[in-house]
Formats: structure tokens, C-alpha cells, sequence
């Protein structure tokens, strides 16, 4: 686990809300933060580092007679956009729902934080799934579920509580834990457990939402503030989500491994290394990621094959369709009716 690198703001925001929630429970500051190396003062200077929070995550559990998940969820409840430091902002200033769920998609993945959040855009839905990274004990992975859920309800209390039913049904991965229903209770949808993931599955209509306290310009100038960080963590990512990113700013096309060994300062052999490292090569993933970008234009949108080909960076529609079949093992067209089926299924 990466225990310095974390979101301006976020670590100290997220243990203050732990310390909040912490005396409401009659618990002494002093008591929680003993042997994590945390003081008030320090909170003032520096984000405390993932182990460290991790630290007085499972101090509060050992201290309060309730379930993890439990827990968690109260305190997720607490939380507000200040708490998640610049990336709150950076979410509060989002004009709609599909900027925050971008935003999700490219910070909300296990390297500055515990969760793994992949929101995906369906025909009638939007499904949230969250996962968490690898090192985390059973207690401490409910918690930060919990923490998770009831922060997804505070988050929505603020941009868009006015508006009724935007979740349609809430899944767990394991069997009822203490405090789930609670979730379902919230947002008047069923609960179902014995799932794939964990997720929230809202309408779609969240999607044409104008959010009240948005601010595109905002928005905007946060992004790239928060790039900006995260590119000075060269360690950080991947090579593969940094080739991601980089296919995401070019448009998909068939870009060489040249070019994006010198987008990347290294040198083409060097790419090849990091690569094999990962357990891939630069054909391997290069296709992956436009299937995967094609299966996104498929799924969400009414476009032809032939468009989608495009936009992905092959000449013509056959070339696309024989590549396709190759890697997923259907045509296109048949992806995109099968996906269809499944999700009218997974929704009704």
C-alpha cells in the first residue's frame, strides 16, 4: 500500500471526520490517535498517510460495540465535500453527473485512496461499483463500504436531493452485514446481496441533471489542478492507465508505440520493458483498450458500425468487425444485443 501519496486535503479532512464521530460516541481525540502518529497540529500541515488513517479506522472499531459497516456508515454520513479535500471541491464544482462520474473514473481507483469506484453508463442506467485494494483485513473493508454508502448519500443530500428515486437498487457482493438494509431504507430501492459487486444502480434520467452548485469554469481549473498533482507522481500509475489516459486525449486512433514512448519521455525499449513487466505488450493492450472504448460505443450510443470503427482507429467497418470478433468472440452487433438483453434483465 502506497502510504505517503494522497489527494490534497483528503487525508486530513477524512480524519477529522473520524475524530467528529469519534466524540459523539463519548471516545477522547487523545484515545484514537494514540500510536498513529497523528496530533491536531499536524493536521493542520500534513494529509495523514493511507496507513496512518487506516490506523485510527481500526482503533474507532475496536472502540464502538457495532458492526464495521455499521460504523462506517455513520461516519460516511458526516461526510461532505470538504472532507475529500481538493477532490470534493473538484466534485462540487461539476456542472452534471457525467462529470463527476469522469472525474471517478480517472482518480477513484485505489492509488491515492482505499476504494476502487467504476461507474459505467448503460441505455437506462448508471452502475457504481465499489471495490477496495489489496491489504485490507474483512472489518476494515466493510468499514470503508460503509463509509463509501453513507458518503454517496451525503454527496447526494447536497447536489441533488430535491429530486425522488434516482437509485433504483443497491447490491453487496457477501451476505447482510449490520446497517445495509439501512442503505435501501435511504433511497426507498431493494437490497440485494450474494451479488457480483458492490453497487449502486441509479436511473438514468441522474444523467440530464443540472447540478445547483456547479460551476464549469470551476470545474475546469480543478481538473487540471488535479492532473497536475497526480502527474507529478510518476511511480503512481500504471503504464497501462497512463497509455489509457493518453488513447483518451488522442481520440482512440492507432497511435504507434513511438509516439507514445515519447509522450511518455522514455524510449521505445524502455516502454517494451514496463509493458512486459506488467504482464502485457503494446499490441495486447493497445487493442484492448479501443475494444474496450468500442464496447462503451456499442453499449451507450445508437451509432453504426462503421462510426464506431472510426472513432476507434480502423480504416473501415470489416477490419473493425473481424478485430472485435477476435477479442471478444462476438460481432459487434451481437454485443450489442446481447448487452442490451442482459442489462433490461438486470434492471427489471
Amino acid at each position: 500500500m502506497n502510504t505517503n501519496a494522497r489527494f490534497p486535503g483528503w487525508g486530513s479532512g477524512q480524519v477529522t471526520i473520524l475524530l467528529e464521530y469519534a466524540l459523539s460516541k463519548g471516545l477522547s481525540t487523545k484515545h484514537i490517535l494514540e500510536g498513529s502518529g497523528i496530533t491536531l497540529e499536524s493536521l493542520e500541515h500534513t494529509d495523514p498517510s493511507l496507513d496512518q488513517e487506516l490506523y485510527v479506522i481500526n482503533r474507532l472499531i475496536d472502540c464502538i460495540p457495532s458492526h464495521p459497516f455499521r460504523i462506517g456508515f455513520g461516519v460516511g454520513l458526516d461526510c461532505n465535500a470538504n472532507s475529500f479535500g481538493l477532490m470534493g471541491q473538484a466534485l462540487l464544482a461539476c456542472k452534471t453527473p457525467k462529470g463527476i462520474i469522469q472525474f471517478a473514473s480517472q482518480h477513484l481507483n485505489g492509488e491515492l485512496n482505499f476504494s476502487i469506484i467504476r461507474p459505467r453508463i448503460y441505455k437506462s442506467s448508471v452502475r457504481t461499483t465499489f471495490d477496495y485494494r489489496e491489504g485490507l483485513s474483512e472489518r476494515a473493508s466493510a468499514f470503508i463500504l460503509g463509509r463509501d454508502m453513507g458518503s454517496a448519500i451525503a454527496f447526494q443530500e447536497t447536489l441533488y436531493n430535491e429530486i425522488p428515486d434516482v437509485v433504483m437498487e443497491v447490491g453487496f457482493r457477501g451476505k447482510a452485514l449490520p446497517g445495509m438494509e439501512e442503505v435501501g431504507e435511504y433511497y426507498r430501492c431493494p437490497v440485494k446481496f450474494e451479488q457480483r459487486d458492490n453497487y449502486l444502480m441509479h436511473h438514468i434520467r441522474i444523467m440530464d441533471i443540472v447540478l445547483p452548485l456547479g460551476n464549469q469554469l470551476m470545474e475546469k481549473i480543478l481538473s487540471k489542478r488535479i492532473q497536475k498533482f497526480v502527474d507529478q507522481l510518476p511511480d503512481l500509475q500504471t503504464i497501462k492507465a497512463k497509455t489509457q489516459r493518453y488513447f483518451e486525449q488522442n481520440g482512440y486512433q492507432d497511435l504507434s508505440k513511438e509516439e507514445l514512448a515519447k509522450a511518455l519521455n522514455m524510449s521505445s525499449r524502455t516502454l517494451t520493458r514496463y509493458l512486459t513487466k506488467e504482464g502485457t505488450n503494446w499490441r495486447k493492450l493497445s487493442n484492448q483498450l479501443r475494444m474496450d472504448r468500442a464496447k462503451e460505443y456499442l453499449i451507450n450510443t445508437h451509432e453504426g458500425v462503421e462510426q464506431i470503427a472510426f472513432k476507434v482507429g480502423f480504416a473501415s467497418a470489416s477490419s473493425f468487425s473481424s478485430a472485435f470478433s477476435r477479442e471478444v468472440g462476438r460481432s459487434p452487433l451481437e454485443y450489442r444485443l446481447t448487452h442490451s438483453w442482459n442489462e433490461t434483465l438486470e434492471a427489471s
